[in-house]
């Protein structure tokens, strides 16, 4: 057996191909889910200060959200079978960014159809 051989049999079964993770494990979707989720904060993170100025509208917040954010965590979403957690894990991740854009916080108590409704997402 070559010193290769050894390296390949201890790494992880997953690799990255398109921007999406592939994986033999049956937890694979449950993994890219997690991935993507991180990768919106984290894009989220970068655009921070344009999305907590006070002076910029919402809709200009929610266009970039929608076409910088957003885009990252569903790049191909198409391929996958979502089951119900899965898919309030990722309305939670928007519902945070969404609180955030607005400048609200928890002691407002505000509701998810007040959030929806300053933000015009139906989702």
């Amino acid at each position: 057996m070559d010193k290769e051989d050894a390296v390949i049999g201890e790494t992880d079964h997953y690799y990255i191909y398109l921007s999406q993770l592939i994986s033999l494990s049956s937890a694979s979707k449950e993994q890219e889910i997690r991935r993507r989720i991180t990768m919106g904060w984290e894009a989220f993170g970068r655009a921070g200060s344009i999305f907590k100025d006070k002076t910029l509208s919402v809709v200009i917040k929610i266009r970039i959200c929608d076409q910088c954010i957003l885009l990252t965590v569903t790049y191909g979403v198409e391929t996958w079978n979502l089951a119900t957690k899965q898919m309030l894990k990722l309305r939670s991740m928007q519902r945070a960014h969404e609180i955030i854009m607005l400048n609200v916080f928890w002691k407002d108590k505000k509701t998810a159809k007040w959030i929806r409704e300053q933000t015009k997402t139906n989702k």
